[in-house]
């Protein structure tokens, strides 16, 4: 009991980490790409990054342009948050923050209050008469000129059945070739 162990930490140290559900998310796939360039980018501690725009696309391989449109698509969607920073009145890199999914979500929820400033029940079409007042409880509407049938194109689909109706079928088309080509 004498013997005393180190740990010694035997861990990479080249490596970045960010959450799975950034592949969950509808966000598009040079979004998803540069939010992870960011987290490799970012502190560990603060989840803050500030790579140039010039980096960015260099890194993850796309235009500047596209990385602008990129980092707005991750700001609106709540995955990043952006600060413009200036040093002595002259623009320097942005500085990123990479918000962890709950964080995401709590900002979602009061950015879609924030858009809405009324409850959805204090919206002016739900005092209108005559609007969503005949529910139709799943059922067709039969009221003329509702769901009325469209000009069809072209295609005819054909459903079958069974497949014992096929087999009859088939036999029949298959005995009218053989008498066909017997006759022929």
């Amino acid at each position: 009991m004498g013997d005393k162990s180190t740990l010694i930490d035997a861990r990479r140290k080249n490596w970045f980490w960010d959450y799975n559900d950034i592949f969950g998310s509808e966000l598009t796939p040079n979004a998803k790409l540069v939010r992870l360039y960011l987290a490799k980018c970012a502190d560990n501690n603060t989840r803050q990054a500030w790579p140039s725009l010039s980096n960015i696309a260099e890194n993850c391989g796309i235009s500047r342009t596209t990385a602008k449109k990129v980092i707005n698509e991750l700001v609106e969607a709540g995955w990043l948050i952006k600060k413009t920073r200036k040093e002595d009145g002259v623009y320097t890199s942005n500085l990123y923050y990479l918000p962890d999914p709950d964080e995401i979500a709590k900002n979602k929820s009061k950015a879609n209050g924030q858009k809405r400033g009324r409850a959805d029940n204090d919206l002016p079409c739900n005092e209108m008469a005559g609007v969503g007042q005949n529910p139709t409880h799943g059922r067709v509407n039969t009221d003329p000129g509702v769901g009325r049938e469209t000009t069809r194109n072209n295609t005819h689909i054909v459903t079958i059945p069974n497949e014992q109706d096929y087999i009859k079928d088939r036999v029949t088309i298959d005995s009218l070739r053989s008498s066909i080509v017997t006759r022929g």
